[in-house]
């Protein structure tokens, strides 16, 4: 397995529309009422035609096998938590199409991720994690992740979020 990455470019929309929705359905379904998840996935096609930055991307990135074939995404940019410092990158988002789970291909980005992280001069990565989602959680567990403690109710039913970091 070879993980390639890539800034995303707007032609790369449609594939991770596809990878988004297919993803909240393997993610999501033990965890977050199925009628948010199709309400969700129904925007997911519009909000990705306009989402990837078309001039110096340095925030949407994919994840591509040997074949060129795109398997994932991720969005890193600076922390959104507030008292976070300008050293303190996040990891917004990470998904793959549910074919490639547990290929190499997450594992590949996280190092990729802590690599541009410490290019950038970034201290510390932080993410958000549903806490019911033990599968993520021991994923990221195994990446060197930890839980820090913080909390906040995720917006998606009764589900709720754990902030995670790792230090670069």
């Amino acid at each position: 397995m070879s993980a390639l990455i890539r800034p995303a470019v707007p032609a790369d929309g449609a594939r991770c529309a596809q990878i988004h929705m297919d993803a909240w359905v393997y993610a999501y379904s033990d965890c977050v009422p199925v009628e948010i998840i199709e309400r969700t996935n129904r925007r997911r096609p519009a909000q990705w035609l306009t989402i990837i930055p078309t001039e110096n991307n340095r925030s949407h990135y994919v994840i591509d096998d040997e074949a060129h074939e795109t398997v994932g995404f991720f969005v890193i940019q600076p922390s959104r938590d507030e008292g976070a410092d300008d050293k303190t990158l996040e990891l917004v988002s990470l998904y793959l199409d549910p074919s490639r789970v547990r290929k190499g291909f997450g594992s590949a980005a996280v190092r990729w991720i802590a690599g541009e992280a410490h290019r950038r001069g970034d201290r510390q990565i932080t993410l958000w994690v549903l806490d019911e989602n033990t599968r993520a959680k021991a994923f990221y567990l195994k990446c060197g992740f930890v839980p820090d403690g913080s909390r906040k109710p995720s917006g998606l039913g009764d589900t709720s979020e754990i902030r995670m970091r790792m230090d670069v």
